[in-house]
């Protein structure tokens, strides 16, 4: 679970999202926003699966993305 702030739309369903650790990109498929406008100033949360190896970590949405305030 990561709690932060969707900074920017990266390309398709890549976003940058950013939290007190710092940034990272992941995706987001459409039917998780459930028709939500976020902007960046609102904090959500965010239920992720995460695909690690030995060469790259990817993070993956896996719930409908949950604005906090």
């Amino acid at each position: 679970i990561l709690k932060g702030n969707i900074v920017r739309n990266v390309q398709g369903d890549k976003y940058e999202f950013k939290d007190a650790t710092g940034t990272v990109e992941l995706e987001i498929d459409r039917k998780y926003w459930n028709g939500q406008n976020v902007k960046p100033e609102n904090t959500v949360k965010l239920v992720v699966e995460v695909d690690k190896d030995l060469l790259k970590t990817e993070y993956e949405v896996d719930a409908p993305v949950e604005v906090l305030k």
